[in-house]
């Protein structure tokens, strides 16, 4: 992988180069449009004033294609309780170290800003694949907040299928898998993350968004995942953090 630095005990910040794609797998516009059509319910700017100690930066990557720019960080939730809703802050910055892009615009899609879930234990690749710089990216750091304090004993459970490649003449590569929700909670918005790579090296990454998936595993969700960078002959994995984590009373 890029060469990373992962920070110990209270601080969980990093600051990485960018890596390059090797080939552009085009998203379409329409498929950026879906993954942006969730807004936030507050329109505050994200801050991330104190860090927490307790999510664990890993990793993180960054690359660049003919179809933008996509932030990858790899964190660890070290605690022993699930953490829900957990901001992740970015700031790309340019060689001279200026700031050239940030995930803090009030209005972002939840996913843009946040890790959804992520378990006691558990590793998880957040993905911000909306980076639009104002100069060339050199480097991003990171910060992780504090989530939700109020989070359910039981957390639905996503199951998603190996993604599968396809290549489109128009739209380019794209993973095409399914996803299934065997909790009896509605999904609503429902992110699926990708990351592909070659060893220790994230070579491609994207998301996909479904708007709605139907509890009890009633049916199954298709997503496609259009990329950042090359996933051709990488190891792609795939994960659906739950975006609802309970019914709604009433």
């Amino acid at each position: 992988m890029n060469p990373a630095c992962a920070l110990l005990g209270v601080c969980a910040l990093a600051l990485l180069p960018v890596a390059t794609g090797c080939q552009s797998t085009q998203a379409t516009s329409a498929e950026r449009e879906a993954e942006g059509s969730q807004l936030l319910n507050s329109e505050k700017r994200l801050k991330v004033k104190k860090e927490n100690p307790d999510i664990k930066v890993l990793d993180t990557a960054m690359l660049t294609d003919d179809s933008g720019t996509a932030v990858i960080v790899e964190v660890e939730n070290t605690s022993d309780e699930v953490q829900a809703n957990v901001p992740v802050l970015i700031d790309v910055r340019d060689a001279k170290g200026k700031t050239v892009f940030s995930n803090d615009t009030p209005g972002l899609e939840p996913a843009l800003v946040a890790i959804p879930v992520i378990e006691s234990g558990e590793t998880f690749d957040w993905i911000n694949n909306q980076v639009l710089p104002t100069g060339k990216p050199a480097s991003v750091k990171v910060k992780v907040g504090f989530g939700d304090e109020d989070v359910p004993q039981t957390i639905p459970e996503i199951k998603v299928g190996k993604p599968k490649l396809k290549t489109d003449p128009v739209t380019g590569v794209e993973a095409v898998g399914t996803v299934t929700n065997d909790s009896p909670v509605l999904q609503e918005f429902l992110t699926i993350f990708a990351v592909a790579r070659k060893g220790d090296e994230i070579v491609a990454a994207g998301r996909a968004v479904l708007k709605r998936l139907q509890p009890n595993g009633e049916r199954d969700g298709t997503y496609h995942v259009f990329f950042v960078g090359d996933p051709e002959g990488a190891d792609i994995t795939a994960t659906a953090p739950p975006s609802v984590l309970e019914k709604e009373i009433g």
